[in-house]
């Protein structure tokens, strides 16, 4: 059995989101200290937003480096990054989150698990489109599942809803 390409169970506009993506470049940036602690949940690849991704691999190259991570090391470390776009991310972020310490660690913790399943939805997703066998992409489920991870996804309803026995 392979699961059917035009798959019901996943909203491709459920695989992401946008604003949360912002929030989090933001709140690293007004708080480049946190970013060391969380690194093992801001890979790039965890941001859907091409922009989002340089501006996380810059701020993973300046730790990398052992350099500071503010706004100009991260325009200066990758100079495709825009000021502009940089500029209007920061300015999206609501100021109770950047002005409240307390509020910005619990945010932003929530926010990169928030963005980390939505990674892990994308991965099932491209799986399920990709004709990947059903056998297969239930046993990644569980696989995640037995790690703690994608306890969100429900591997009989991505059975059910995306299965087409050829």
């Amino acid at each position: 059995m392979y699961l059917k390409t035009n798959v019901t169970k996943f909203n491709t506009e459920d695989l992401f989101d946008y604003t949360i993506e912002r929030c989090v470049i933001a709140l690293l940036v007004f708080n480049c200290d946190k970013f060391e602690k969380y690194k093992e949940l801001l890979q790039p690849e965890v941001f859907f937003n091409e922009l989002h991704q340089k501006i996380v691999s810059a701020m993973t190259q300046l730790l990398e480096e052992n350099k500071e991570i503010d706004y100009l090391t991260i325009l200066h470390t990758d100079k495709t990054i825009s000021e502009v776009e940089l500029s209007g991310i920061i300015a999206s972020l609501p100021e109770a989150l950047w002005t409240d310490p307390l509020l910005t660690g619990h945010h932003l913790e929530a926010y990169l698990k928030i963005l980390n399943e939505l990674k892990i939805k994308r991965d099932i997703y491209q799986k399920v489109t990709s004709g990947q066998k059903t056998e297969e992409v239930l046993a990644e489920v569980e696989k995640l599942q037995n790690q703690g991870l994608a306890k969100f996804l429900n591997p009989r309803e991505i059975a059910i809803e995306t299965m087409n026995v050829l």
